[in-house]
């Protein structure tokens, strides 16, 4: 089977290749974390032990709490912390929101 199509896109390879290559560059470089890793480093060993990320779409990271009463001290008091720790050292991860809840 051949390729019929011969549009003409103005567009050469050599133009493409950077932006590609910044992508791809990008990409690995969000895949060599480990998202859990990096909640143990923000909460401490103690903190993760009792919490877990459930999940991370969009900007918005859900973590799961045992406990009402660590789950408020998360939403009230730690939860800017948190956020603002995320966005200096992780600014590639592009956190909007965390989201506790008890479970």
């Amino acid at each position: 089977m051949s390729y019929s199509h011969s549009k003409i896109t103005n567009k050469f390879l050599k133009d493409l290749l950077p932006a590609a290559t910044e992508q791809l560059l990008d990409q690995g470089h969000k895949s060599a974390y480990n998202i859990d890793d990096i909640w143990m480093e923000l909460v401490g060993e103690k903190m993760a032990k009792l919490t877990s990320i459930q999940s991370f779409n969009q900007g918005i990271m859900v973590v799961k709490v045992k406990g009402a009463s660590l789950n408020h001290l998360l939403s009230t008091t730690e939860k800017p912390k948190i956020l603002a720790k995320l966005k200096t050292n992780y600014p590639f991860l592009k956190v909007k929101n965390l989201v506790f809840r008890s479970g």
